[in-house]
C-alpha cells in the first residue's frame, strides 16, 4: 500500500511539474521550490497546545542480565521520585548499593520540557498496546503509565515500539541526568 502511494504520487507529481530530479543536490532545491518537504522539520520543537501533562509513571523488570528494576514518577510540578535496584557490572546477582535506594528530586525545566517533547513525539497517548506484546524471554519489560489530559493511558512492552524507544532510552537515563537526594521513605508506585 505504501509502495502504491509513493509511486502514484511520484507520477502526479511527474505529470504535475515535470521530471522529478532524482539527485539529492537538486532535489532540495526542488522540493522547496515546490513547497513541499519530507520527514520532520529539521531543529524544530513538536508543541501541541492541547497536550496537558499530569504524571508519568514508568517501571522496568528485571532480566537475565544485569538490566536495573527502575520505579520512576514525574509530577507535573516536577517533582521525581525514584526506586531502583542496580545491579553490579561483574556480579549480576550482588544490588551495586552506591546506584540503588530511594530518592527525590527535581526536573529541570530543559529536561522537563525534552520529556513533554518525546512523549508527544512517542504518540504514547493513542498507542495501542495490543494483548501482541512479548512478555517472555530474556529482556526488561518496561511499563509506562501517562496520565494526560485527564485520561489514563498504560504501555506495557518487553520490546517497544519504534516510536517508544527514544522515549523509553530517555527514561532510563534520568538517574544519571538528575541531581536525586536519597530518601528514607518507602513509595509506592501505581502498577
Amino acid at each position: 500500500m505504501r509502495y502504491a502511494f509513493l509511486i502514484t504520487f511520484t507520477l502526479l507529481a511527474q505529470l504535475t511539474f515535470g521530471k522529478v530530479n532524482s539527485s539529492k543536490e537538486n532535489s532540495t532545491t526542488e522540493k522547496q521550490a515546490l513547497g513541499f518537504t519530507f520527514g520532520p522539520p529539521e531543529n524544530k520543537t513538536f508543541i501541541d497546545s492541547t497536550f496537558n501533562f499530569t504524571k508519568l509513571i514508568f517501571h522496568t523488570s528485571t532480566c537475565y542480565g544485569n538490566c536495573p528494576v527502575m520505579h520512576l514518577e514525574i509530577s507535573e510540578d516536577r517533582t521525581v521520585k525514584f526506586s531502583g535496584n542496580y545491579f553490579k557490572d561483574e556480579n549480576f546477582y550482588e544490588i551495586d548499593s552506591a546506584r540503588s535506594g530511594n530518592f527525590t528530586g527535581q526536573l529541570p525545566e530543559e529536561i522537563y520540557n525534552e520529556l513533554i517533547e518525546l512523549i508527544i513525539q512517542s504518540n504514547l497517548p493513542t498507542e495501542n498496546n495490543t494483548s501482541e506484546n512479548i512478555l517472555c524471554c530474556d529482556g526488561a519489560v518496561k511499563t509506562i503509565i501517562l496520565y494526560q489530559n485527564g485520561v489514563r493511558k498504560y504501555y506495557k512492552a518487553m520490546v517497544e515500539a519504534k516510536p517508544m524507544k527514544e522515549l523509553i532510552s530517555y527514561l532510563y537515563t534520568f538517574p544519571e541526568k538528575l541531581e536525586l537526594t536519597a530518601a528514607d521513605e518507602n513509595f509506592r508506585f501505581e502498577k
